[in-house]
């Protein structure tokens, strides 16, 4: 009987271990869906921002794979959230993506409808998906006047 007990007990270890390396496996490829980590830079100009005013300004960004730069992305792929404005200040929207070539994008946004600039830094983020790529950075206005 002692036998079976051990028997028994090893099956479960056995068990146990298979069902976390099945775990491990699915959460893994369920955390790297995009594939590639793509590398982003941004840099923001306040251009035609001003306290007041819906101008735009302007988020320089560069994205590279690791196969280098990458070319033909549109509007869709990219996502800007706004995560610190100034004391009331509204988060931004895009209004156009240009790109320049070798994995350079101007993005224009401007202050979501209704709503102004204010005197002040914004700052966010940057995401930029593709069918298999994911890459992220963080983006900063200084001091709109």
């Amino acid at each position: 009987m002692l036998g079976r007990r051990k028997l028994y007990g090893i099956a479960i270890a056995t068990a146990i271990i298979l069902g976390l390396i099945v775990s491990s496996r699915y959460l893994f490829i369920n955390t790297t869906a995009y594939g590639e980590l793509l590398t982003v830079t941004v840099v923001g100009n306040k251009a035609n921002a001003y306290d007041g005013g819906t101008g735009n300004a302007n988020l320089l960004v560069q994205v590279l794979s690791g196969r280098g730069p990458v070319k033909g992305l549109k509007r869709n792929n990219f996502i800007v959230l706004t995560m610190l404005v100034p004391p009331g200040g509204a988060r931004v929207e895009i209004q156009d993506v240009y790109e320049y070539g070798n994995g350079i994008y101007a993005i224009s946004v401007t202050p979501q409808k209704g709503s102004t600039w204010l005197s002040g830094d914004y700052n966010g983020q940057l995401i930029v998906k593709t069918a298999a790529s994911i890459g992220y950075s963080l983006w900063t206005i200084e001091r709109v006047p």
